[in-house]
């Protein structure tokens, strides 16, 4: 096993800080994107945050457990088992995430009531929801695909596809 260096725990490190602080951008550009859309937009899109979350949340019950499984078997320099437990992952947060998101789609207008927001402003909530939820799969794989390359100790590559999924966002 190679030694745990200053240099190597920082080279470690601060790909997956940064990456870390690269995800918390995605709903900063949302709401800059729909700055020119009016107060029911910018609303709708900042009081969604805490939906955001909860969903992420979610998502991390296959991730955290896949991290700990591929670093074991990196570690162990099984790699046969190590395609096992990435595959099963990626298949275990793809139908978790067809799921909460398929749920979430159904509930959207009942959760918009429940966060408080009406009129047009709700609307648009409703539209920001349904559309992430049309097109999240991604965002649902994302903190999976992070955990195998932190539990292979790769984290520049999930840095670079951070940097990737923003410029997209953006």
């Amino acid at each position: 096993m190679e030694a745990i260096t200053y240099r190597r725990f920082l080279a470690l490190a601060l790909p997956a800080g940064l990456s870390v602080l690269l995800i918390n951008t995605f709903r900063m550009v949302d709401q800059f994107a729909v700055q020119w859309l009016g107060v029911p937009a910018q609303a709708a899109v900042g009081s969604c945050g805490f939906v955001l979350s909860a969903v992420m949340a979610l998502f991390a019950l296959v991730s955290v457990g896949a991290s700990v499984l591929v670093a074991r078997t990196t570690g162990a320099g099984d790699n046969e088992e190590r395609r096992k437990v990435v595959g099963g992952a990626l298949l275990a947060a793809t139908l978790l995430t067809l799921l909460v998101l398929g749920a979430l789609s159904l509930i959207t207008p009942q959760l918009v009531a429940v966060i408080g927001l009406r009129g047009a402003a709700a609307q648009e909530a409703i539209s920001y929801l349904r559309w992430l939820c049309a097109s999240g799969l991604f965002i649902g794989l994302a903190p999976t695909v992070d955990a195998a390359f932190i539990g292979m100790g790769r984290t520049g590559a999930m840095l670079w596809l951070q940097l990737i999924a923003n410029a997209i966002n953006v």
